[in-house]
């Protein structure tokens, strides 16, 4: 393939490769420009998006070509970590691996029907994008997997199943400012969006969903509840975290979780520069060490096979530890790491992979940095 030329494109918010061959396109795909948290901490992340390969080009490398050629831009481009939404058993052939779980919170529209309409509802204007921004940033503050909205954050883009974006609903309070919104939308039996009409509804989804505090949670329950009448449903999905507090409302409305976590496709990560991210985490594991106080202290240098990186626990804050200063060594694979470092596994569970060793001392010390959680990336957030 020494004759196929690497073509990168800046598009602004993304970065288009193109793979060409006696300048004829033959493969391609993009890398999204993000800001994703983890914890409290924001790290630059690339998304890979819209691989292609054309038919009569496919099983010559192209597609393996292409992903290493971005892997190295994002290096070069100085981004910490990368995600994408994959086909199964593919990606981690470049050191992808799974790191979210696909929650699913179903209520009967029913029981989402006992709820009280307590607020004045509307729909959402486009206008209304920065203030869904500015909820929407402070109620994912601390979770790990979602993105960063700017300020001129414009509005919904995508919906599951990567269709049209959705409709949107407004809850607003005693002064007309916004309490909360959902977003939702409707699919056939095709799997097609039906949107534009309310015939030969199969699904009801809900997106997304906040609120400013619980209060609003009950009218948008009831107004959700209402739209999934008309459009003849009788249980309405609702797309979010395990410990989201809509969720905690829904209990006694009455409802049912269901979780899958998927063994090597749909939402995947992994660490593009090792160091830089540490560094980038250090307020963040400080704020963990201050919170749970680990019975140790030391220097823990951590061993994976894209590189080391050294963590001073002596005092606070924590601080990157030099290559030459002695501690305890932990082993552990990059794509391993990638699944610590986003809380999608625990430090026990890690212990009983190959290629994992982690001394006992260590163990308290890890989880405590590491800690298992729900992370989560909102869908209109995808890419």
């Amino acid at each position: 393939m020494s004759d196929v030329e690497t073509c990168w494109e800046d598009l602004g918010s993304r970065w288009q490769l193109s793979l060409r061959l006696d300048g004829e396109a033959v493969s391609g795909l993009g890398v999204v420009k993000k800001r994703m948290r983890i914890g409290s901490a924001v790290v630059r992340m690339g998304g890979i998006a819209g691989v292609w390969t054309a038919k009569q080009h496919r099983l010559k490398g192209y597609a393996s070509r292409g992903m290493w050629a971005s892997v190295a831009l994002m290096e070069e481009q100085g981004y910490e970590m990368s995600l994408l939404f994959g086909i199964p058993d593919f990606y981690h052939r470049f050191g992808y691996a799974v790191v979210l779980p696909e929650p699913l919170l179903h209520v009967k529209t029913g029981d989402l029907l006992r709820a009280s309409l307590r607020h004045p509802i509307r729909p959402v204007r486009r206008a209304d994008g920065p203030q869904i921004a500015r909820l929407y940033n402070r109620c994912n503050a601390l979770r790990t997997g979602t993105t960063l909205r700017p300020r001129d954050w414009a509005c919904f883009e995508r919906s599951p199943g990567f269709k049209k974006p959705g409709r949107a609903i407004f809850a607003l309070d005693g002064r007309g400012r916004m309490a909360g919104y959902a977003l939702y939308s409707t699919i056939g039996k095709d799997g097609q969006d039906l949107l534009g009409t309310l015939n030969g509804v199969e699904r009801f989804r809900v997106s997304e969903i906040a609120a400013r505090d619980g209060s609003a949670f009950e009218t948008l329950a009831a107004a959700v509840g209402r739209q999934a009448r008309r459009a003849k449903t009788e249980e309405v999905d609702f797309y979010l975290p395990p410990d989201d507090p809509f969720g905690e409302f829904c209990a006694r409305l009455g409802c049912r979780w269901s979780i899958t976590y998927p063994r090597n496709r749909s939402a995947m990560g992994r660490i593009v520069r090792l160091v830089p991210l540490m560094e980038a985490l250090l307020p963040e594991f400080t704020r963990r060490i201050q919170a749970s106080r680990p019975p140790w202290k030391g220097v823990l240098q951590v061993q994976t096979d894209i590189g080391t990186a050294g963590l001073d626990l002596n005092g606070q804050p924590v601080r990157l530890a030099s290559p030459a200063q002695r501690g305890v060594v932990v082993r552990i694979p990059q794509m391993l790491l990638t699944q610590l470092i986003m809380g999608y596994r625990s430090v026990s569970d890690l212990t009983l992979d190959p290629g994992v060793t982690i001394p006992p001392r260590a163990l308290p010390v890890l989880s405590a940095l590491f800690p298992k959680g729900h992370p989560y990336m909102w869908w209109s957030d995808r890419f």
